[in-house]
């Protein structure tokens, strides 16, 4: 699937509307081997419990079967944003004066 005009870079198309849009494909074509939504809630729902805030359209892939045209999302990976990672001891010092 293609999306004109997509911007590789800056990924400007890429949301969950377009990851619907093809997982939704992928289901018609009976290619994904398992259920995409419950791959997509359980993915946002691990994203938004360890703080991760970096699911960009590299973060994510399709693992694809040599034995047929069949195909699994990947694991989820490239969580480096997540758990506080950028929270760097002078802004836990403000963000604790902020709250007196």
């Amino acid at each position: 699937m293609r999306i004109p005009g997509y911007d590789r870079e800056k990924g400007r198309q890429h949301n969950l509307a377009t990851i619907i849009e093809l997982s939704r494909v992928l289901e018609r074509g009976k290619w994904l081997t398992h259920d995409w939504r419950r791959y997509w809630g359980l993915c946002l729902c691990f994203d938004a419990l360890i703080g991760n805030t970096d699911r960009h359209q590299e973060n994510w892939g399709l693992i694809w079967s040599e034995e047929g045209p069949t195909a699994r999302f990947t694991p989820y990976f490239d969580n480096g944003t997540s758990l506080g990672h950028e929270l760097l001891p002078e802004k836990m010092q403000l963000s604790s004066d902020i709250r007196k």
